[in-house]
């Protein structure tokens, strides 16, 4: 998670995406969160992956939040993809490894 917030620090150090995303926010809870993590909370930066999903599904979500470089953006949106997604799996794998165990248990 350290390492995720680092990442995306390095392309935000000026927290324009941050607070182009608490400007937009509706959820209270996701203002929140992003205050924390402009303040240093490492692990509110899966607040990041929520509030773009939000913006791109529920409101506007420019090239460029606040004149951030798109590059930047870019490579923002690429680490959360990649954290997530393996997390996602190692969680999924873990879940039928567990699942599997109990069932060879029942029938053995």
């Amino acid at each position: 998670m350290h390492d995720l917030a680092g990442e995306c620090r390095a392309q935000d150090p000026e927290h324009k995406l941050t607070e182009f995303l608490i400007t937009q926010s509706i959820l209270p809870v996701h203002e929140e969160f992003l205050k924390r993590y402009r303040e240093g909370h490492d692990f509110s930066v899966l607040t990041l992956g929520a509030c773009i999903r939000h913006i791109f599904v529920h409101g506007h979500l420019t090239a460029n939040p606040y004149r951030l470089p798109a590059q930047n953006l870019a490579l923002v949106c690429c680490s959360l993809n990649s954290f997530l997604m393996n997390f996602m799996r190692s969680d999924l794998l873990r879940r039928v490894q567990l699942a599997e165990a109990g069932s060879t248990k029942q029938n053995g």
